[in-house]
């Protein structure tokens, strides 16, 4: 049996990680965008937040570490999309890291987005 490896979903992501250079944002399928968001003076250098179009408006999904690097990094990926804040109409949180909600009060509170999170 034969591997051939697969191909990544979000080539330009993959180029910059091997250069240990934060990512762009990048559609990975149509109305799926990922934003690379640093976290500040750690190893990992980043994570990736997720935005996806629903019909009523955004769906963020982690939206990051509580900082202003990381919230300039999320905004300038929604304005890539030709979106701003104002477009997010829920927050969807995998965990309670730090790194994955850190943002989501501050998302929410300049959106007016609900949150969710798995209790």
């Amino acid at each position: 049996m034969s591997t051939v490896p697969a191909e990544p979903s979000a080539p330009a992501q993959w180029e910059a990680w091997k250069r240990k250079e934060i990512p762009p944002a990048e559609e990975v399928r149509p109305g799926l965008w990922s934003i690379p968001v640093p976290i500040p003076h750690n190893p990992l250098r980043y994570t990736i937040s997720y935005v996806a179009a629903s019909d009523d408006g955004l769906l963020v999904v982690d939206p990051g570490w509580f900082s202003p690097s990381t919230w300039d990094a999320l905004t300038a990926g929604l304005a890539g999309m030709g979106a701003g804040v104002s477009d997010v109409v829920g927050v969807v949180v995998t965990h309670i890291h730090a790194d994955h909600h850190g943002l989501s009060g501050r998302l929410r509170e300049e959106s007016g987005a609900w949150v969710a999170m798995h209790p």
